[in-house]
């Protein structure tokens, strides 16, 4: 599965949005994921936190924000909980706008060669 997830914060109310969006059509095989344009993902889920609730939840730590930012219809695994955590905290304490992060099931699937 190939998955984009846009992450923003709205500049007047603070609050931040997680957009997960995905691959849902099949892709001719061989074809680059790098390159897919963005009319191929659709979105799957969206969720809207309060500034808030983000603020506290980064000033605590990663774990209070993946525990913050998980819930019932948005439940990432931990490895991605943690770098969309990262893209939040980076969100915040740069103040920027937003990220955006890229994930492929298949690299799950990938083991590291030994030397």
């Amino acid at each position: 599965m190939l998955e984009k997830l846009f992450i923003y914060r709205d500049i007047k109310s603070g609050n931040l949005t997680i957009e997960e969006k995905a691959v849902v059509d099949p892709i001719p095989r061989g074809s680059d994921v790098n390159r897919l344009s963005d009319d191929v993902f659709r979105l799957v889920y969206s969720v809207t936190y309060s500034k808030e609730k983000i603020e506290s939840a980064v000033g605590n730590d990663r774990s209070s924000l993946i525990a913050t930012i998980r819930n019932r219809n948005f439940f990432p695994i931990k490895i991605h909980c943690e770098a969309i955590a990262d893209a939040i905290i980076r969100i915040f304490n740069n103040n920027e706008t937003s990220e955006e992060l890229f994930f492929d099931a298949r690299d799950l699937f990938i083991q590291p060669q030994e030397e």
